[in-house]
């Protein structure tokens, strides 16, 4: 509750509103929307458009527990140098990158077609406590108290069961129409570290040939994750970090539009449950 009350206090943030549209423009202490400020306080979402492109260099941008990045189709996000980060010692939704989902790119391509949104990382970018760093896709009404609600109801399966925790918390956001009609947004991560996230890094039901995962590194610090996973009336078994990278193809083929993924090299994987998850992937370099 005192985490909750916290991140719902209006004092401190640069952007306290339920959606804030950026428009194009690079963000820096220098110069930026809210001053020549370093460090900006988030209790919402950022939505990067159609047509936008967003560079955010050498900042600090902390987030409440509403807090997340939404790129739309057509939109561009670049981070370089600059840590992402929960407020109130909670956790944070990450960054949602919207695609096309299963449709393939008509030919013609016609005027005003949009393409993936996109998202590239470098320079010692560093994402750190979020529920989800980066997915390919937009998971909806995904909340901090639906996790929270979540990881209540949970019980650990048997060995013979099979599952896990990201299935448990995930499945209504990710395994929708939504979701994977939202899918294939593109993920390009280089020289990034992503810290004490439940899961880093979700590429989910439709690659991009422009996806990398480069010279980047996934680590747990401490015994547990922040709130909502160390809410004292959740179970110790549930507040581990579940998978470094998530993978998950389809086992329907799409013509002209099957998985591509990105290679994975040169990364480092530092007690996550799992380094790299796959399902459906039929090949991995």
């Amino acid at each position: 509750a005192d985490v909750v009350a916290c991140c719902q206090s209006p004092t401190n943030y640069q952007i306290n509103q339920t959606i804030y549209t950026a428009t194009s423009g690079i963000w820096s202490p220098s110069g930026n929307p809210f001053g020549n400020i370093e460090s900006i306080n988030v209790n919402g979402a950022i939505v990067v458009p159609n047509g936008v492109t967003l560079t955010i260099n050498n900042m600090a941008m902390n987030f409440s527990t509403l807090g997340k990045i939404v790129v739309q189709k057509g939109g561009r996000l670049n981070l370089n140098a600059t840590t992402l980060d929960g407020l109130c010692g909670s956790m944070w939704l990450g960054i949602q990158v919207e695609g096309n989902g299963g449709s393939q790119i008509p030919s013609p391509v016609p005027a005003g077609y949009q393409y993936p949104g996109r998202v590239y990382t470098n320079t010692n970018t560093i994402i750190r406590n979020a529920v989800v760093g980066i997915t390919n896709t937009i998971l909806g009404d995904l909340s901090i108290s639906s996790i929270q609600q979540s990881l209540l109801n949970y019980q650990e399966p048997l060995p013979t069961e099979g599952g896990n925790l990201s299935s448990w918390i995930l499945a209504n956001y990710l395994w929708t129409t939504d979701a994977t009609t939202k899918a294939g947004g593109v993920v390009n991560v280089q020289n990034t570290s992503f810290i004490n996230c439940f899961q880093g890094i979700n590429l989910s039901w439709r690659g991009h040939k422009l996806n990398r995962i480069e010279n980047s590194r996934f680590d747990v610090l401490g015994d547990a994750l922040p709130y909502p996973f160390t809410d004292p009336s959740v179970s110790t078994m549930t507040n581990k970090a579940e998978a470094g990278v998530v993978l998950m193809g389809t086992s329907i083929a799409e013509l002209g539009t099957a998985w591509a993924l990105t290679s994975i090299k040169t990364c480092t994987f530092i007690a996550y449950r799992f380094g790299i998850r796959s399902n459906f992937i039929n090949s991995l370099t």
